[in-house]
């Protein structure tokens, strides 16, 4: 790793690369049985690879972005980032690499990657990275070839740092923190609109370190933040940093916060994830004071209202504060319980954690297993860990030989991984209560301008905190769509034209309306807007999917199409939730239609 990488990292991960460096990639079998199913690793001599942010872009693609280096010779000892992608299958192999990547400069790196129906996004930064402060950011939207295909700068002051951003419908919803002259900081989130202009800003807490973001099935969202304001310094130059977890709305609200974790430790994040209950999971490690005592990998599950449910603990007796446990990663499996990465200078093991009968009890672990560590020669870190319900899990990361050896002897490589047989993850309904039917008023201007308008105050975003967070109007005329509770549109001739409105929450679930100004096309009936429908888990290596909607009909008609047309499923819809299974089909991109009993139809994309 570089001068520059290391010193870009937040404190917890800086200390993460110098004290626990022998991970391994294997994959469960059996229960508790796991076995390496294989591994990618790709060489690049005279150079240092780094994966930065890992997704899914469909059922066989994957993109992974970072940067890469290559060394310099300064007496100041410096290497020249440059921005990687790799485009990769489930078998690992390299569809695509990318180092030189317009119209980024030359020194640079990505981070932060999202995917979205057309491709993903990525945020781009230059190299005058130090001590958390970004010069410049630029805010990219790929295609599914890792093509840019537009880019627009971030309104990002000297002095601020972003560690976490979310893709929201018509946005960005960031988490940093944002700093001072004087090493005053304050957790900080965001709102940008699609051109990367703030919208809001709300800052909180002092000496505070705002890490990740997370959405709620009510549909606000957890900032996780460390402050060591519950308990004061230490000294002049050492903090006790205790977890701070706030409530906020897309439209900037704080509505609740509370100090979660141990008072007076030095506790960290490593990821943060939502149930199924409401509540939220932090992965992260605690050091309890004084610095003797070892370094504990913690798992902390909250309720709904940010109080602690219970908290999982894994410590090693041969470690201290600074190279103890941490855990890096868990989720909820789907029969309630969970599954925790740690990793120490023991190594890299997975635990099951059995949730106590009652809160404010510990949790027990299930079956423990040790992962080996990858052949050529050591690997290290497991930066991102996919997984989906039924299917292998996905393992990236960078493995080196000798990660304290000088340049360029230390030269650390990307790798992927496929693991099999883990428990299936609990799927996380975000669309459950989608907007409500919009009501529409159009009201003529002059001649063929009409003003379209709908009525906020009769409009239910979905969950309780929701918001609409996009409100798209499509004319059918071939122009440009546009946005806003209230437009006007001035068409080419009194056609008769269907107009789609598309309203879509912060949680990324919409629903389309659509209407007729001029009046109905000879034959088309007057009907109401489709019911939405939603599948999940989509994509699905497995094959296996579940199609709900609030509104369902039973007796409406499921039919699911391959590329050529062929029908490969069909069924008749018996309630809210369906079953659908492709388990027996190839991998690839079909269509599921849905024909309602009243003779019209939707579909919707699916990825197997």
């Amino acid at each position: 790793m570089s001068l520059f990488s290391f010193f870009t990292l937040p404190p917890a991960h800086r200390i993460r690369w110098a004290g626990a460096l022998v991970a391994g990639m294997i994959s469960f079998a059996a229960v508790g049985q796991p076995t390496l199913a294989w591994d990618t690793v790709t060489a690049s001599p005279n150079t240092s690879e780094f994966a930065q942010s890992t997704i899914r872009l469909s059922a066989n693609r994957f993109v992974t972005v970072g940067h890469w280096d290559s060394l310099i010779t300064t007496p100041t000892y410096r290497t020249l980032e440059r921005p990687l992608l790799y485009l990769t299958d489930r078998r690992g192999r390299i569809l695509r690499k990318q180092r030189a990547i317009a119209p980024f400069a030359i020194e640079s790196m990505l981070y932060e990657a999202v995917a979205t129906h057309k491709g993903f996004h990525a945020l781009w930064a230059d190299p005058l990275l130090l001590h958390h402060t970004y010069r410049r950011e630029i805010w990219a939207t790929f295609d599914t070839l890792g093509n840019v295909i537009a880019h627009r700068p971030l309104t990002t002051d000297t002095l601020y740092s972003r560690t976490q951003y979310l893709d929201l419908p018509g946005g960005l919803l960031t988490v940093g923190f944002k700093g001072s002259s004087s090493r005053i900081n304050q957790t900080e989130v965001r709102r940008l609109d699609d051109s990367g202009q703030v919208v809001w800003q709300r800052r909180m807490g002092y000496w505070s370190f705002g890490y990740f973001i997370q959405p709620l099935l009510d549909g606000s969202y957890a900032v996780v933040s460390t402050d060591p304001t519950q308990y004061g310094r230490i000294n002049q130059n050492l903090f006790r940093f205790d977890y701070k977890v706030y409530r906020i709305t897309a439209g900037g609200t704080v509505l609740d916060s509370a100090w979660v974790g141990v008072a007076g430790a030095w506790e960290s994040p490593f990821q943060v994830k939502a149930t199924t209950d409401g509540g939220l999971l932090i992965c992260g490690f605690e050091s309890p004071f004084p610095a003797s005592n070892p370094r504990r990998g913690t798992l902390i599950k909250l309720d709904s209202t940010f109080q602690e449910q219970w908290k999982y603990a894994v410590s090693d007796t041969c470690c201290d504060a600074e190279t103890g446990v941490e855990i890096r990663d868990a989720w909820e499996t789907a029969n309630g319980q969970y599954v925790v990465q740690t990793v120490g200078l023991t190594g890299t093991n997975w635990h099951e954690v059995i949730p106590p009968a009652q809160s404010g009890q510990p949790a027990s672990t299930g079956w423990t297993y040790a992962l080996p560590p990858i052949t050529r020669p050591a690997a290290h870190d497991i930066r991102y860990l996919l997984y989906e319900s039924g299917s292998p899990a996905y393992g990236f990361g960078q493995y080196d030989g000798d990660f304290f050896a000088p340049q360029p002897t230390n030269q650390p490589d990307f790798y992927q991984a496929r693991l099999t047989g883990l428990p299936a993850p609990a799927v996380l309904d975000y669309c459950r209560h989608p907007p409500s039917q919009p009501v529409v008023t159009m009201s003529a201007l002059v001649g063929d301008s009409i003003r379209f308008s709908v009525n906020g105050a009769l409009q239910t975003a979905g969950p309780r905190y929701a918001e609409i967070s996009l409100v798209e109007w499509d004319f059918g005329d071939g122009t440009p769509v546009q946005q806003g509770w209230d437009v006007w549109h001035r068409f080419a001739s009194p056609a008769r034209v269907a107009v789609r409105l598309r309203l879509c929450n912060n949680l990324s679930c919409c629903r389309d309306s659509v209407f007729y100004p001029f009046g109905q096309p000879v034959g088309v009936p007057e009907v109401a807007a489709l019911p939405a429908v939603s599948v999940y888990p989509n994509p699905s290596a497995s094959g296996h999917f579940t199609v709900q909607t609030s509104a369902l009909a039973t007796g409406a008609q499921l039919t699911v199409l391959d590329a050529t047309g062929r029908t490969v499923w069909h069924d008749t819809a018996n309630g809210a939730q369906t079953p659908l299974d492709l388990s027996r089909s190839a991998a690839g991109v079909y269509l599921l239609r849905v024909t309602w009993p009243d003779g019209r139809a939707s579909s919707k994309k699916l990825l197997r």
